[in-house]
């Protein structure tokens, strides 16, 4: 377990704050029983059941497009 003792607010108020936290971030994962490497991605990807939430980030690490096969309704068009 990993307890950051500081107020939520630094990691945004700081330049470059957010470098310390996500090392932090970083280390948990990769110190969990069987963890993989941690991948970084633009993109958000979850499944339930029959449905697909997705979204793709502007700014992000990569500018990769995230691709999809099948049939899908975009519910914010």
């Amino acid at each position: 377990m990993y307890v950051i003792r500081d107020e939520p607010k630094n990691f945004v108020l700081e330049t470059n704050n957010d470098e310390s936290f996500f090392s932090v971030i970083q280390k948990a994962y990769q110190t969990t029983p069987d963890s993989d490497k941690l991948i970084l991605k633009n993109n958000f990807y979850l499944e339930r059941g029959p449905y697909i939430l997705a979204s793709v980030l502007d700014e992000s690490v990569s500018s990769d497009p995230l691709q999809l096969s099948g049939l899908f309704i975009d519910l914010f068009d």
